[in-house]
């Protein structure tokens, strides 16, 4: 599975109201997180958590909360976040 697979993944699992009869490959990159997957806050914190855990990360709360819109912003902060170790 490829980094964004992974991600997707992610993001399926823990969106339950989408994971119903989905498939992660129907997650597109620009799928805005919210408007496009209909993530409420709860569930942002739990994509947070859910990605520290997958791949060993530390995110900062206050980072994540202003820059993850996308699924594409997931990726992108995880990556940034990864090249730091």
């Amino acid at each position: 599975m490829t980094f964004e697979e992974n991600i997707k993944k992610i993001v399926q699992q823990q969106l339950v109201n989408y994971t119903e009869g989905e498939d992660f490959n129907d997650i597109k990159v620009s799928d805005n997180l919210q408007n496009d997957l209909g993530a409420d806050s709860l569930d942002m914190i739990e994509l947070m958590m859910a990605m520290e855990d997958k791949f060993d990360l530390e995110i900062q709360e206050n980072e994540w909360s202003k820059e993850i819109v996308t699924v594409n912003d997931i990726l992108d902060l995880v990556n940034r976040y990864d090249a730091k170790r």
